[in-house]
């Protein structure tokens, strides 16, 4: 079927085959080469069809309206598609006019390149407007960030970025299309030099301030980017959020709880309300997201630290004692010092990071015989008591030796469950005057021993494992407990997967405790989430960050002069599952004081 693109024809279907419409005497071959075929969509000012030209499907959009300003605007877009090409924006295919027959108005017609696929609006409607997840955000953002890069490398910017403006392709990649409002940057700063007002182009919740005034700048782009990706991430309009009164800020976080902070203050970032505070330029964007799309690999993002419920924390069952679960926020402002070492915070990330990448990269099933040949037993034992770890080799390094000397006790397990929090069946992990209870699969371990079979399994030197390995051995009482979750697949596959530290840590009392908390994120590792809170006299902080192959939430108590650190690392697909264990088995932490 071919359609007569005339507006007042009285019958627009005729067959295949034919030049002329059979209703109103109409051309049927626009411009010697292309047959409408259907048509898309219509608007207020216009239609889009989609044409055939030598077997390739094209859209052909129709100015219905004979106005000159409109007519500008129609022929920019056409300009602008013939200078930019990237496969993320449709390629045009020319510009003409069109007389239908006995008529005195020309129809204005642009043919450019289709896109199939659906525009992000219709996308998120047919997905009951569910939002998007973290990942895939980067990855749009990503895509869109270059599109406009080669928009505005062409001194163009494009002054109606929204959902219905992009495309989501049949590939997976998105395209921005509708350029009828793009303008050249020159030609604005010409007209403003002039005392002329750029067009307002305004999109109800997308557009900002200046645009919406006539003073339209390439950074515009940037805040119609931050606000589709807050439709994109909440699944609703931004026009439906209010403003900080305060700060002009978006309030729309709390519908986002499934991204992390950092993609959050990037997106906050393109929506600042004065343009001079957004990102200056695309490769600022791209930039930023260079470095999280370095750190974040492809996961499931369902959960946000965001999301759990904030828990009080316990007060102490017996004197001394502290027990902790996670979250609210403190704020602190003294001056950081460390006598322990300048850099021992940084470190300490370091270390979590280096030791978690080994014992996950360098064969587990080893570190698993490791531990079965000192099997611990599970003992009944009495309230802790002060405990220190000795200083020699030969009594820290074997586990099966009994610790009947205080001053020389190595982590142990126990059955004794007296507390109501302590789920059925747990056992109990001891050392160095901590406690903290996990499931029966949990097995303990020496850190020394394990970093020594590290090193053989290494096959080359490696000096960042010597320097650790030496660092533990002067230190023994910096890892207070390490424990693994052993699980048996099969009878010669071993898998383990999940590990909890626990670390102490002398420091000087007057340490900032944020600043600590800051510097204690490995290299390499992307944060998303931290939150601090003080109860009485114990300042803690939980945070969640992620690695290339793993997630980890670690839970930071100052008393004082101390930091305890409780560390669990899983698998970064296994997180999600393994979660509710390690906020049940937090809850059971003990420290003497």
């Amino acid at each position: 079927m071919t359609l007569c693109i005339n507006p007042h024809c009285p019958r627009p279907q005729n067959s295949e085959n034919i030049l002329f419409c059979q209703a109103c005497g109409s051309e049927l071959l626009l411009e010697g080469r292309y047959r409408v075929t259907r048509q898309l969509g219509i608007g207020g000012f216009g239609k889009t069809f989609e044409v055939n030209h030598n077997n390739n499907l094209k859209v052909l959009k129709i100015l219905m309206l004979d106005d000159a300003k409109a007519v500008s605007l129609f022929q920019q877009e056409a300009q602008v598609l013939s200078y930019l090409n990237h496969p993320g924006i449709p390629k045009g295919d020319g510009y003409f006019t069109f007389s239908p027959k006995n008529s005195q108005i020309p129809l204005h017609c642009l043919v450019m390149e289709k896109i199939e696929g659906l525009d992000l609006c219709q996308y998120i409607e047919q997905r009951g407007n569910r939002p998007i997840d973290e990942k895939l955000a980067l990855l749009w953002l990503t895509q869109l960030a270059n599109i406009l890069h080669e928009v505005h490398q062409q001194n163009f910017f494009h002054r109606d970025i929204k959902p219905p403006n992009i495309m989501l392709k049949a590939d997976g990649n998105l395209a921005l299309i509708d350029f009828g409002t793009a303008r050249e940057v020159t030609q604005t700063y010409h007209q403003k030099a002039a005392g002329q007002n750029v067009t307002g182009i305004i999109s109800l919740g997308y557009t900002p301030l200046e645009q919406a005034n006539g003073k339209a700048v390439p950074q515009s782009d940037f805040f119609a980017l931050g606000r589709t990706f807050v439709y994109l991430l909440t699944g609703k309009s931004p026009n439906q959020f209010s403003e900080d009164p305060r700060t002009g800020k978006l309030m729309w976080r709390d519908s986002a709880l499934q991204i992390s902070k950092q993609v959050a203050g990037l997106i906050d970032y393109l929506m600042e309300a004065f343009p001079g505070k957004r990102p200056q330029n695309t490769q600022m964007i791209l930039k930023c997201l260079s470095e999280m799309n370095s750190t974040v690999q492809p996961y499931s993002p369902s959960f946000s630290a965001s999301q759990l419920p904030p828990r009080e924390i316990e007060k102490p069952t017996r004197k001394s004692q502290i027990k902790t679960s996670a979250t609210t926020q403190f704020q602190s402002s003294k001056t950081e010092t460390n006598i322990f070492s300048s850099k021992t915070a940084e470190f300490i990330g370091g270390v979590i990071a280096f030791a978690i990448f080994f014992l996950i990269k360098f064969g587990s099933r080893n570190i698993y015989q490791l531990f079965n040949s000192h099997p611990s037993q599970p003992v009944v034992t009495s309230a802790p008591t002060e405990l220190q770890t000795s200083n020699s080799d030969e009594s820290a390094n074997n586990p099966e030796q009994a610790n009947t000397d205080s001053t020389s006790q190595q982590p142990s397990i126990s059955e004794e469950n007296t507390s109501q929090n302590i789920p059925f069946g747990w056992k109990k992990f001891e050392g160095s005057g901590a406690e903290l209870w996990l499931p029966p699969s949990w097995e303990s371990g020496d850190f020394r021993k394990i970093l020594d079979k590290l090193k053989t399994n290494s096959g080359s030197r490696n000096p960042d494992l010597e320097n650790l390995t030496q660092i533990v051995k002067q230190n023994p009482s910096f890892f207070t407990i390490l424990a693994f979750d052993t699980k048996t697949k099969t009878a010669n596959s071993i898998s383990i997967g999940n590990i909890v530290m626990i670390i102490n840590e002398k420091i000087h009392s007057d340490t900032n405790f944020k600043n600590y908390l800051n510097k204690s994120i490995p290299n390499g590792f992307i944060l998303l989430d931290m939150k601090t809170y003080k109860v009485e006299d114990y300042y803690v902080g939980r945070i969640i960050q992620l690695g290339k192959n793993s997630k980890q939430i670690q839970y930071v108590i100052k008393d004082g002069g101390t930091i305890w650190t409780v560390f669990f690392s899983a698998r970064k697909d296994e997180f999600e599952q393994e979660l509710p264990i390690f906020e049940a088995s937090i809850k059971t932490f003990l420290f003497k004081r």
